[in-house]
C-alpha cells in the first residue's frame, strides 16, 4: 500500500521535472501530512458536525453520517486536503510567490495520495491473516467485491495506482486509480492558476476545487444507494467522467509545465547571473549539470539537483516581481560561484572530501539513549507493519492485539508521545530563529513536520484514552463514522501504531546519526553564508564548500571573497563586470573597466561587491 500509494507521486514528479522546484522528499513529506495533518483535521470537522446534526434534530447518529457520507463530509474532506495548500499559497505569497503551478499541482497530489493511504491503512492493515494470496503477487481479502491488494509489479506498470482497489467476483481489478490523488491534485492545479496567473480568467482555477467536491460527493452517493431512471443516468455520466481523470490529471500537467516553461522564460534575461559560467560557455548548456554531478557523488550529485531546483524557486519569484531580487537569489549566485570554482573532477577529491563520507561510530551509536529509544519504539511497528503484514504470518497481529501484549504497546506509545511532544517542542520554538536563506521550501518543510508531529500526538493521546478506558486492541478505534468510515473500521491497535508511525518517523535521532563529516566547514566563508548555503543544499553544500576551496574559492565576507588565485580573481571579475552591464541600458567601456580594475586592486571584495563597487562608480 505505501509503494502504491507513493508510486502515483513519483511518476507525476519525474514527468515534472522540467519544471517543479519541490523535492522528491518534500513531496513524500507531503503525503505524510494528508495522511496524519489532513486525516486528524478531518476527523473532527466531521465528528464535530454529525454529532451537532443528531444532538439538534434528534435523527439517530448512524442516519446523519450515512447521509453526510455524500453530502457534507466530501465538502470536508476535499476543503482540509486544500488548506495546506492555501496555506502554501499564502507563504507564497510572502516569500515572492517561489512555487511554479507545476508545484501546487504535486504538492496537491502528494496530499491526497497520503489521505487515501492512510484510510486503506485504517481499513485494511489489521486483517493480513484473512487475505489469500492472488494471481499477480498481490492479496485479496475475502468479500464479494474483495478488497485488492496488488502486487509490486502490477504496481509499477500502472498508471497513479490506489493503496487498495476492488475486485469483483470475477477477478477483474475495478477503481483502479487512486481518486484522492487525482481530486486534490486537479485542486492544486485550479490553486497554483489561481496564484500564478494574472486578469479574470485565472478564475478557472476555481472549476477544478469545485470538481473535486462534486465529484467526490457524487462517488459516495453512487457508492451507497442505487437509482434508476434520470438520476442513475446522471450517475453513470458522472462515472464515465470520473474514468477519464487520471488522463485529465496528465493534461492538467502538461498545462501545468507549459505555463511554467513561459514563466521560466520570461525572466532568463534577468537571471542570466545565476546561469554558471560552464553551462554559459556550452553548447548544451542544459546538461552541464548532468557533467557536474559525476565529478564526486553523491555530494556533487546532490549539489546539481537542488542548485537546478532552488534556481528555479528564484526564477519564479523573479516571475511574480521582476524588479524584486528575492532574498533567495544571493544564495543561489554564491552557490553558482561555488559550482564554477569545483568544476572539475579534481576539486572534488582530497581529505576534505573524504572526511565527508559516512561513517558511524558503532560504540556511541548503541550506548546513545536517543537511539536506544528510537530503536525500542520501532520493533512494534516492524512486527506489526512489515513481520506480519503477509498472510503466513498474520497470527503475530492477532497476538499483538492480545491484551497482554497490547499494554505494553500502549505504554511504548505513551513514551514515544512524551518523547515527541519534547520534540516538537523544540522545532517550534527553534523554527522562528532559523535561517532559511530566503528559501521557501526550508519553510515548509519545517511546516510539515510540524503539522504531522501535532496530529501523530492527537491521535495517539486519544487511542491511548481509548484504551485505557477499557477498548481491548482488537477492538474499533471508533464506534462509527466516516474517515471518516474507515476509523469505525480501524482496530485501536492499529490506530495507536499509526499514531506511534507518524511519531517514529518524524522525530529521528539525527543527532545521534549524524556524519563524521558534518562538522568541516569551509575556512574563510562567512557563517551566514554557510548557514544559508546550508539550508538550500543541505550536508552537501559543506561538501561544495570543501571542492570549492580545492578549486581557489576563497569564500569570505557574504560576498564571496576573493579567489585564491590570479586566473580565479580575473574569472570572477569578469563575471561581476557581465552581471553589472545586464542591469545598465549601456555596457561599461574599456576604460571604465580599467578603473573599476584599479578601484578594487588589493581590497579583498567579493563578486557581489564588485558589483556594488560599480554601481556606485557608473550609477
Amino acid at each position: 500500500m505505501i509503494i502504491a500509494a507513493c508510486y502515483g507521486v513519483i511518476q507525476l514528479a519525474a514527468l515534472g521535472s522540467a519544471t517543479r522546484s519541490v523535492r522528491v522528499s518534500t513531496l513524500l513529506l507531503a503525503a505524510m501530512a494528508g495522511a496524519y495533518a489532513c486525516g486528524a483535521v478531518a476527523l473532527i470537522g466531521e465528528l464535530g458536525w454529525t454529532h451537532l446534526v443528531a444532538l439538534i434534530t434528534g435523527e439517530p447518529l448512524y442516519e446523519v453520517i450515512k447521509t453526510a457520507s455524500h453530502t457534507v463530509d466530501p465538502f470536508i474532506e476535499e476543503l482540509v486536503k486544500v488548506l495546506p495548500l492555501i496555506l502554501i499559497a499564502l507563504l507564497a505569497r510572502r516569500l515572492q510567490k517561489q512555487w511554479g503551478v507545476t508545484d501546487y499541482l504535486l504538492l496537491g497530489a502528494a496530499i491526497g495520495t497520503g489521505f487515501a493511504w492512510m484510510e486503506a491503512m485504517l481499513r485494511f492493515a489489521g486483517d493480513a491473516s484473512q487475505a489469500f494470496a492472488d494471481s499477480s503477487g498481490g492479496f485479496l481479502l475475502p468479500s464479494l467485491a474483495p478488497p485488492q491488494i496488488t502486487g509490486v509489479g502490477p504496481t509499477l506498470v500502472s498508471w497513479l495506482p490506489p493503496p487498495v482497489r476492488t475486485a469483483d467476483i470475477l477477478g477483474t481489478a475495478g477503481a483502479a486509480v487512486n481518486l484522492h490523488l487525482v481530486w486534490t491534485a486537479l485542486a492544486g492545479l485550479g490553486l497554483g492558476l489561481l496564484v500564478r496567473m494574472r486578469g479574470w480568467w485565472r478564475l478557472i482555477g476555481l472549476a477544478p476545487l469545485l470538481y473535486a467536491s462534486v465529484d467526490h460527493a457524487v462517488n459516495n452517493y453512487a457508492i451507497g444507494t442505487y437509482h434508476e431512471g434520470f438520476v442513475g443516468w446522471l450517475l453513470s455520466v458522472a462515472e464515465a467522467l470520473r474514468n477519464v481523470l487520471p488522463f485529465l490529471v496528465l493534461v492538467g500537467l502538461v498545462l501545468a509545465v507549459g505555463i511554467d516553461l513561459f514563466l521560466l522564460r520570461s525572466v532568463r534575461s534577468r537571471t542570466g547571473h545565476l546561469v554558471t559560467e560552464a553551462e554559459r560557455n556550452s553548447k548544451a548548456g542544459g546538461f552541464v549539470l548532468f557533467r557536474y554531478a559525476a565529478f564526486g557523488p553523491p555530494w556533487s550529485a546532490l549539489v546539481a539537483i537542488r542548485f537546478a531546483l532552488a534556481r528555479r524557486s528564484v526564477r519564479y519569484a523573479r516571475a511574480a516581481n521582476p524588479d524584486q531580487e528575492p532574498p533567495l537569489e544571493a544564495t543561489v549566485r554564491e552557490i553558482a560561484t561555488m559550482i564554477d570554482s569545483s568544476f572539475a573532477r579534481s576539486a572534488w577529491q582530497g581529505d576534505r572530501l573524504k572526511a565527508l563520507r559516512p561513517s558511524i561510530d558503532p560504540v556511541k551509536l548503541i550506548t546513545n539513549w536517543r537511539v536506544i529509544l528510537w530503536l525500542i519504539l520501532g520493533v512494534p511497528l516492524f512486527l506489526y507493519f512489515v513481520l506480519g503484514a503477509v498472510p503466513a504470518t498474520g497470527g503475530l497481529q492477532n497476538l499483538m492485539e492480545s491484551r497482554a501484549v497490547f499494554i505494553g504497546v500502549v505504554a511504548l506509545t505513551v513514551i514515544a508521545i512524551l518523547y515527541g511532544g519534547w520534540q516538537l517542542a523544540l522545532l517550534v520554538r527553534g523554527l522562528h530563529r532559523r535561517d532559511h536563506g530566503g528559501w521557501g521550501e526550508a519553510v515548509l518543510r519545517a511546516g510539515l513536520r510540524i503539522s504531522i508531529g501535532a496530529a501523530a500526538l492527537l491521535g495517539g493521546t486519544g487511542a491511548v484514552v481509548r484504551a485505557l478506558t477499557g477498548t481491548a486492541g482488537n477492538g474499533r478505534a471508533l464506534d462509527t463514522y466516516h474517515i471518516l468510515d474507515a476509523l469505525g473500521q480501524a482496530l485501536l491497535a492499529v490506530g495507536i501504531l499509526m499514531a506511534l508511525a507518524g511519531l517514529f518517523v518524524m522525530f529521528p535521532p539525527g543527532g545521534a546519526l549524524a556524519l563524521a563529516g558534518g562538522g568541516i566547514l569551509a575556512e574563510g566563508v562567512a557563517i551566514a553564508s554557510i548557514l544559508k548555503i546550508a539550508a538550500v543544499l543541505g550536508l552537501s553544500g559543506i561538501a561544495l564548500m570543501a571542492a570549492a576551496q580545492n578549486g581557489g574559492y576563497g569564500g569570505g565576507g557574504g560576498g564571496g571573497g576573493t579567489p585564491g588565485n590570479n586566473q580565479a580573481q580575473n574569472k570572477q571579475f569578469k563575471d561581476a563586470v557581465r552581471a553589472a552591464n545586464r542591469d545598465r541600458d549601456t555596457p561599461l567601456t574599456r576604460d571604465q573597466v580599467r578603473r573599476v580594475h584599479e578601484e578594487i586592486s588589493g581590497e579583498n571584495l567579493g563578486y557581489h561587491e564588485i558589483i556594488e563597487t560599480i554601481k556606485a562608480m557608473f550609477p
